[in-house]
């Protein structure tokens, strides 16, 4: 396994995590109905066009988001100072386009590839729009005092906590499938409409970034199908749970229950914390269904049409 995380590495992968109380509306309400999930979900993408994070995958609940995103530390290296005088323009809604030699503008172009920075903006921008549209108005602070990082530092690490973010809702028991929850970036994908079709680009774009040689040989379809065959196989596995008869139940454990492997360590580093706790060395190649005359039947993942 390709190990891509230390001081030196020039791109890396977050899972980010920001919570508010879970019973902002009393004992019988959350905090985000859906007009607040479309709200930040509109949110993060206008924001991820104007800074230099990307976007890889994320899930929005109704007290807390997961945002997974990529980092590369000379993106901003890279960003010309005309364009980044143009985003200045946009991102302050100015008149006219300010001098691209100044020191503001200069400044503002390492504040683009800051993820303190574009999570304090997307956490403080939403906040003034939930209190000033809350029913009977709201003052002061909406999230927990910070978010919550965790370095993914291998492929594994960055592809697993991609599906275990999806099936945030399923955990949930919200829905059945992650494509039924409108506010997480599979169901995007699922509708092929804008946002959908940019967050499969990320995905592919940064399961290629870690690949080896042999891997990027590989077509685009292929790369995400390499992603996307898990995600799959346990999403058939909710929608269908009345008659599947067995699945690893390691993939159960991992993936349908809460896991505070996401969540409590600093940094998820190569192999070994996953192997403990997750799938184990050899992944399930078959999931087996149960026909409606009561006979089983095996089929083989890479057989699954996706």
């Amino acid at each position: 396994m390709k190990r891509f995380y230390n001081e030196l590495s020039k791109k890396a992968f977050y899972h980010i995590i920001i919570r508010v109380p879970e019973h902002m509306k009393g004992q019988d309400g959350f905090a985000f109905e859906d007009k607040d999930k479309e709200y930040l979900e509109n949110l993060l993408f206008r924001l991820e066009g104007l800074y230099l994070i990307e976007l890889v995958s994320y899930c929005i609940m109704s007290t807390h988001v997961h945002l997974i995103i990529a980092r590369d530390n000379e993106a901003h290296i890279n960003l010309s100072l005309k364009e980044t005088a143009v985003r200045f323009q946009n991102y302050y809604g100015l008149k006219d386009v300010p001098d691209a030699r100044s020191g503001k503008v200069r400044k503002f172009r390492i504040r683009l590839n800051d993820i303190s920075e574009f999570m304090r903006d997307y956490q403080r921008r939403f906040t003034f729009w939930y209190n000033k549209n809350f029913e009977g108005g709201r003052k002061g602070s909406l999230w927990h005092p910070r978010f919550k990082s965790v370095a993914l530092g291998s492929r594994r690490a960055l592809v697993e906590c991609m599906k275990y973010v999806e099936l945030n809702p399923v955990r949930a028991k919200m829905v059945t499938h992650p494509s039924l929850y409108d506010y997480c970036s599979y169901s995007h994908i699922c509708k092929d409409d804008q946002h959908g079709y940019y967050v499969k680009t990320m995905i592919v774009k940064n399961i290629r970034h870690l690949s080896t040689d042999g891997e990027r040989a590989l077509d685009d379809k292929e790369v995400f199908k390499w992603y996307s065959n898990d995600l799959e196989v346990l999403a058939y596995f909710v929608a269908e749970n009345k008659d599947i008869k067995s699945i690893d139940p390691y993939v159960k454990a991992h993936f349908l229950n809460n896991c505070k492997l996401w969540s409590k360590f600093k940094i998820i580093d190569g192999d070994d914390p996953l192997t403990a706790i997750s799938y184990g060395m050899i992944r399930p190649r078959n999931v087996e269904f149960e026909k409606s005359d009561g006979s089983c039947q095996q089929i083989p993942v890479c057989d699954l049409e996706f």
